[in-house]
């Protein structure tokens, strides 16, 4: 962890020099100009909505409408006043709220403490870094929930300086690194929630996805071997080979494009697979992210985080 501390410290001091007469809170001129002269991509319409485009939602009203969307204990629902109801893939959907509001530059410090509040309730109480997918809940968590938390952990964390988002990153990758049975046979990066310790190959050890394993290094400042390195490009390039309704893959491959780019600029190892994803994915989604979420969703048009307006 002392290790994670300093590499996340040390990525910040980058951005530093630019950030220089930031609140830590709203995005700044400085910060802005920042964020977007690190973008690498082809076109920055890639990192819609930050460039603003066809994003006419007021502030007031897509915090209002996603309150709708929010079940009691601070998780984003894909149904309108959940109460109480479980969310499925609320962890994801909460981060892509508050990645909302930071690229929009509505983010403040009560969203930053308010986001790690409701994260560390989803941890189990007995393993830190090992996710439910709520509290209460009892089925077992997934990749995408874990992708897209640690990707908005990672790009909020460097831009804003908050060293607890790599933490709780950290957090994640540590416990996955604990030693595991598969009967006799060792195994790592197994995270099963429903039954801590127990290894089901096909659904609770996220380690059967080297790349997953490869992106939980990156966004937590740890150095990745050729092989984290080469399995990261596979899957970008695989992505890249899936016909656009491919939704889950596409959307995870965006995270995790996105929070490397950000993290490691044009000098970074995946850098042409990073070009190449970009390219095809605002072939597919010229609205972004955003009009990956609506098709995604289904509902039309109703859920904020996947409305254009």
């Amino acid at each position: 962890m002392k290790e994670l501390l300093v590499a996340s410290m040390l990525l910040c001091i980058q951005w530093n020099a630019g950030c220089a007469n930031s609140t830590g809170i709203i995005p700044t001129n400085e910060e802005s100009s920042l964020l977007k002269n690190s973008m690498v991509m082809p076109s920055k319409a890639f990192y819609y909505p930050a460039m603003g485009i066809n994003n006419m939602t007021t502030e007031e009203k897509f915090r209002s409408e996603t309150a709708d969307y929010t079940n009691i204990y601070g998780l984003v629902h894909t149904d309108k006043y959940p109460g109480t109801k479980a969310s499925g893939n609320g962890i994801r959907y909460t981060s892509e709220y508050f990645f909302e509001l930071f690229v929009r530059g509505w983010l403040n410090e009560l969203d930053i403490q308010t986001f790690g509040k409701v994260i560390q309730s989803c941890e189990t109480t007995t393993d830190r870094g090992l996710l439910t997918r709520g509290p209460g809940q009892t089925d077992l968590q997934a990749f995408d929930d874990y992708i897209v938390l640690t990707s908005v952990n990672a790009i909020i964390g460097i831009i804003k300086q908050r060293p607890e988002l790599f933490e709780c990153n950290g957090r994640i990758l540590d416990y996955g690194k604990k030693r595991q049975w598969w009967y006799i046979l060792p195994v790592h990066y197994n995270y099963n929630n429903v039954n801590p310790g127990t290894v089901t190959l096909f659904h609770s050890w996220l380690g059967r996805s080297p790349s997953f394993v490869a992106h939980l290094k990156l966004v937590s400042g740890e150095n990745l071997t050729w092989f984290d390195r080469a399995a990261w490009k596979w899957t970008i390039n695989n992505t890249i080979s899936q016909s656009r309704t491919a939704y889950d893959k596409w959307a995870m491959s965006y995270y995790m494009v996105f929070a490397a780019t950000i993290l490691k600029g044009s000098t970074f190892f995946g850098i042409e697979e990073a070009k190449k994803f970009s390219k095809k994915f605002l072939e597919y989604f010229p609205n972004g992210i955003t009009q990956l979420r609506g098709e995604y969703f289904n509902d039309g048009g109703g859920h904020p985080l996947g409305r254009l307006e």
